[in-house]
């Protein structure tokens, strides 16, 4: 199994309950974790199930054909409904949605407890729907996920009138989870926002109605974060340490966590850091919306034609990137030459612009 701080941390605060060590990040953390189980096969048609009803049904769950990084996002599952300090859980309201024809891929479940209910949305999963629609972000106000994701807290908010709501998200499940802050009538039932190395937004979004909001987001990012500094720079950042680099660092069960906090970076954003996302960021505003959204179509239409929809696990990964590779020149020729022309010129002058970038 994948090792996780995640593990340790409900080991030795498993017993402790909400009001000896109340909700802190690690909880946030541990809750923006638990968005991507696929719930479907999970609880099947249940919409709503207690820690005990999980842990019956985790038992039935076939877990066979799950990656070790599945498996521990189900383990993690499995000791939080076990625990003293979320025995009161209740899991509900999941929905999941992807769509090609809208490039959307969206999922959110809800952690209802006592006196809060907790608002997880799921990052990009394994799919390249997931994919285009986070370049999309480029140059769409809101993703179609984003829209759902307003539609989604909607409900919850009128059902959960007398709780408070944490929301809680990582990667692009972060900035869901601060679009659909953005986008509650009675900011006063909002307690916290909890994003993990989220992409930001264009200026425009950050506006009076965001400035209500903005004292109650929490805005976590690694020190070699990429995804965190995309489009913008983080607003107020608080910037963590983990057991993995570059690009690695993006994923959250890497982070490094003592007793019951993240630990706190004292160097800041790395180098290397800076240097990608200010050449993805420069290469974002240099082109008009028109051409970011050829770019993904091309780009991700070509993807479809290699017959790439889904990563699973690495020898599946190493296999399918084999045969793809293979038709890959047999595509290029059938691809429009105008087409060919956008990919090559933007993907090279990215490349360009990193190696041209100063920051070393």
């Amino acid at each position: 199994m994948m090792k996780s701080d995640l593990l340790s941390y409900l080991s030795n605060y498993g017993d402790k309950s909400l009001h000896e060590v109340p909700f802190n990040e690690v909880d946030a953390l541990l809750f923006a974790t638990l968005s991507y189980p696929k719930y479907q096969d999970i609880i099947k048609d249940n919409e709503i199930c207690d820690a005990n009803n999980i842990l019956e049904l985790i038992k039935e769950y076939d877990q066979s054909s799950l990656t070790d990084r599945k498996k521990l996002n189900i383990t993690l599952l499995e000791k939080v409904c076990s625990s003293i300090r979320f025995n009161n859980i209740k899991v509900t309201h999941y929905r999941h949605s992807i769509n090609k024809e809208l490039s959307e891929q969206f999922q959110a479940v809800s952690f209802v407890f006592d006196e809060f209910v907790i608002v997880s949305y799921c990052g990009t999963d394994n799919t390249v729907i997931g994919l285009k629609e986070d370049l999309n972000m480029s140059y769409l106000t809101f993703t179609p996920s984003e829209i759902d994701a307003i539609k989604y807290i909607k409900d919850i908010e009128t059902l959960y009138k007398d709780k408070r709501l944490i929301l809680v998200g990582h990667s692009k499940g972060g900035r869901l989870a601060v679009s659909s802050a953005k986008a509650i009538e009675n900011k006063e039932i909002l307690r916290d926002v909890y994003t993990f190395d989220s992409p930001n937004y264009s200026s425009g979004f950050y506006d009076k109605e965001y400035k209500k909001i903005e004292k109650k987001i929490h805005n976590y990012v690694p020190e070699d974060s990429i995804v965190g500094r995309l489009i913008n720079e983080p607003k107020n950042p608080i910037i963590v340490k983990s057991h993995n680099s570059l690009i690695r660092q993006h994923d959250i069960s890497s982070w490094i966590i003592i007793d019951n906090h993240l630990i706190i970076s004292e160097s800041g954003f790395s180098k290397q850091s800076s240097k990608i996302s200010k050449t993805l960021n420069l290469n974002l505003k240099k082109y008009d919306d028109g051409t970011k959204k050829e770019f993904a179509d091309t780009l991700f239409g070509f993807i479809d034609r290699l017959e790439i929809h889904e990563f699973k696990g690495k020898e599946e990964n190493i296999s399918l990137l084999k045969v793809a590779i293979k038709r890959i020149p047999e595509e290029w020729k059938k691809t429009p030459k105008n087409d060919r022309k956008l990919l090559r010129n933007i993907l090279l002058k990215t490349i360009q612009n990193y190696f041209l970038n100063k920051e070393n």
